[in-house]
């Protein structure tokens, strides 16, 4: 028996299987170390153990199993959407260092947009901005809808006054997608 109870510890399947001992020389398998050493969830002697006692802990043990199952369920769900979100997470990031390092190079001002929050703009865009930049994304209402939504190119024009100048700019949206950043 206390093979098999060895044998049953090392199978990562049987990891939440609850184990009870029940033995008839208890001198064999010593209490406290069959307990400890061996990972068992119950030690009974075999006049210590009525079929009453025994379905008491069967239940017991039972529920005990089915919540330890729950919650490595729910652990692996956890874990299947952290990984899912990483994968995410790294996909934008390498979007982003690839939209970086094409738009650097542009001589238009260039921002990626996704829904209403600017995600990047390249220094010419700064430099075209200048202390505008804040007040540009500010009001990024004003522009045509979401590029996520693949609307047709569009033209537009905003303004942005301080006490001293009044700056106009000139702009075309264009939808980017996934394939437009491979391709």
């Amino acid at each position: 028996g206390l093979k098999l109870v060895q044998w049953a510890r090392q199978q990562p399947h049987l990891a939440n299987t609850r184990i009870v001992i029940r033995t008839g020389q208890p001198g064999m398998a010593p209490e406290a170390g069959v307990l400890e050493g061996l990972d068992i969830n119950d030690y009974w002697t075999k006049q210590d153990l009525s079929s009453r006692r025994m379905q008491t802990i069967l239940t017991g043990l039972i529920r005990s199993y089915r919540d330890l199952e729950k919650r490595t369920k729910d652990q692996e769900d956890t874990l299947r959407t952290l990984q899912e979100k990483r994968a995410e997470l790294q996909e934008s990031v390498r979007n982003e260092s690839l939209f970086h390092a094409v738009s650097v190079s542009l001589s238009a001002g260039t921002l990626l947009i996704q829904g209403n929050q600017v995600l990047h703009f390249n220094p010419r865009a700064k430099q075209l901005l200048g202390s505008f930049v804040g007040q540009a994304i500010e009001r990024l209402e004003d522009l045509p809808p979401p590029l996520n939504s693949s609307p047709p190119p569009s033209t537009g024009e905003l303004s942005q006054t301080d006490s001293t100048q009044t700056k106009w700019l000139s702009f075309q949206t264009r939808p980017v997608t996934q394939k437009h950043l491979e391709g």
